[in-house]
């Protein structure tokens, strides 16, 4: 029988200092420069930990977990994420600028695209041409220059000398979702996220996908039906404070449900890239039968409802689109309800 996962959160000490750390702010996002430190005695630098569940750029939002796991990035750039649980301390780092510098950066800096480009003045009067493609806390400086010895920033000098020109480091980067440790650390939470001894047998019966997710429709107290539910363990990144949850104490009945995506299809969905301003998976479904059915998808691939006439398990593969030709369907509003539950053998 699958053994079900508990809630689990980072260690209080952790979590109390990063509550205090001095984070910077960047697009509304809150981000801090340091050194990890892993449980392993490995240490990771330079990084990032950036609170919150997401990290926003001006333009548009990458799309990651708590586990700092990018849904749209190259391979390279997910191998640089740190999970937070790995984290044994987070320490001060000498490679970052100081944040009055990196204010003027960002606030003065030409900018294209989330490009920065400036010119650090250097103590002893040299300029630096430096152009930071996205975070410019980190330069990638010449051995005989430190951070230290940076006093300014200066409008930038297209005349300078490509070989002089220095870009950021590459930065290695954890999520740190705050809000979420602070109501794990409610007894209340705790309470209301316990699945009823009543339901977990019907819970265990709703198949989970490889992510542990449950899709599945839901009996409220009152009597309230919602035929859209994702059921996940309170671990998953899923949980946010900011999310449409419902407590687990509040579910009188829960069934498997009619709308659930076949597994390939879904994986399939999953694995499209996200196209436009919107970055939203564009594709349509095609049926056994040879019909298509255009769907433009924001989040979750695992409940999609059909019109009448078509069937999930008639679904043969998913086309994707550059472009719709017709007005396409979109995915239903889905009620996420986190769970938890003591272990089982």
């Amino acid at each position: 029988m699958t053994r079900m996962p508990s809630l689990s959160r980072i260690p209080d000490d952790l979590f109390h200092r990063l509550e205090e750390a001095p984070f910077r702010i960047l697009a509304g996002s809150e981000y801090l420069p340091c050194r990890l430190v892993l449980t392993d005695g490995s240490v990771v630098e330079p990084a990032y930990v950036v609170r919150g569940k997401y990290f926003r750029y001006p333009r548009a939002p990458y799309h990651r977990d708590l586990n700092g796991f990018d849904w749209n990035s190259n391979t390279e750039e997910a191998a640089r994420s740190v999970i937070l649980t790995d984290i044994a301390r987070v320490e001060p780092t000498p490679f970052a600028l100081p944040p009055e510098l990196v204010r003027k950066i960002t606030a003065s800096a030409t900018q294209h695209d989330w490009e920065f480009r400036c010119m650090l003045l250097l103590s002893d009067g040299r300029r630096l041409p430096y152009i930071a493609a996205g975070l410019p806390d980190f330069p990638d400086l010449p051995p005989d220059i430190t951070v230290a010895d940076m006093v300014d920033v200066l409008p930038y000098d297209y005349k300078s000398p490509q070989s002089l020109i220095r870009g950021a480091l590459k930065v290695s980067i954890c999520y740190f979702p705050s809000h979420r440790e602070r109501l794990l650390r409610d007894p209340q939470v705790h309470a209301g996220l316990r699945v009823p001894s009543n339901l977990v047998a019907d819970l265990r019966r709703i198949e989970p996908t490889e992510d542990g997710r449950r899709p599945c429709r839901l009996t409220l107290k009152g009597g309230i039906v919602r035929e859209h539910a994702l059921a996940f363990p309170a671990e998953d990144s899923l949980f946010d404070v900011e999310a449409d949850n419902i407590p687990m104490n509040q579910v009188v009945k829960i069934e498997a449900s009619p709308d659930r995506v076949p597994a390939p299809i879904s994986r399939k969905i999953g694995a499209l890239p996200r196209m436009g301003k919107e970055e939203c998976l564009m594709f349509a479904l095609l049926f056994r039968d040879g019909r298509r059915l255009s769907f433009k998808l924001f989040y979750f691939r695992e409940l999609l409802t059909l019109p009448k006439g078509y069937s999930h398990s008639e679904i043969a593969d998913v086309i994707p689109l550059e472009r719709f030709e017709e007005t396409p369907l979109e995915g239903p509003d889905v009620l996420l309800c986190p769970y938890l539950i003591g272990e089982a053998s």
